[in-house]
């Protein structure tokens, strides 16, 4: 698992089309969690990815940066705008919120 410091925050922007991966599947993919969500284009095409590649999903668990400012989150809600709208799993639920404080 990829903790806080291994990802940084400039990361290139070559990230495929999820398109593109027209015969990719996660089949078996059920549960999907992003930790240490920032709202950064590449975090938000991986969603998309997962989103429209697994036809098994049933919840997609999106946690929050904890340094995430409260009008970014409210602006993060509001938008919702990197899941999209198709997705291979009509019944999926998508949990997003803060991370819990780590003690």
């Amino acid at each position: 698992m990829l903790q806080k410091s291994d990802a940084p925050h400039d990361l290139s922007m070559n990230f495929p089309d999820f398109k593109d991966y027209s015969g990719f599947n996660f089949h078996h993919l059920k549960d999907f969690t992003m930790q240490y969500f920032y709202n950064m284009p590449l975090e938000c095409e991986i969603l998309k990815l997962v989103a429209a590649k697994s036809p098994m999903l049933e919840t997609l668990r999106v946690e929050l940066q904890e340094d995430i400012s409260v009008e970014e989150e409210f602006k993060i809600y509001r938008e919702c705008k990197c899941i999209p709208c198709k997705r291979a799993s009509p019944s999926a639920v998508i949990i997003m919120g803060r991370a819990k404080p780590s003690s």
